[in-house]
């Protein structure tokens, strides 16, 4: 499993424009099997800022679905918060908790 997260900042008046691209972008990778898991959060202390996350099965399985005709839909619906990115980090989960957490 992969968990990659991505963050953007956006100017307030940009912020509703980014929550319908991410919803917009959902579908296809909803319907495309390799990321079982996408949320999207607002921070608190900013209304520009955004953070994603998501939970692919791999790293193969994420790049096989980006190359795909799904994955380039998702990356379109998208492209336009491409300068917005300030952070993108890949990371393996840490199984600290058995049951998961709390």
């Amino acid at each position: 499993m992969l968990i990659e997260y991505v963050a953007w900042q956006v100017p307030a008046t940009d912020a509703g424009a980014l929550e319908l691209a991410f919803y917009q972008a959902a579908a296809p990778l909803r319907a495309g099997g390799a990321c079982p898991l996408a949320e999207l959060g607002r921070a608190h202390d900013g209304p520009g800022r955004y953070v994603a996350r998501f939970e692919w099965t791999s790293a193969e399985a994420r790049a096989a679905f980006l190359s795909a005709a799904g994955g380039r839909t998702f990356l379109r619906a998208l492209a336009g918060f491409d300068p917005a990115v300030v952070s993108r980090e890949d990371c393996a989960p840490v199984h600290v908790f058995a049951g998961g957490c709390c």
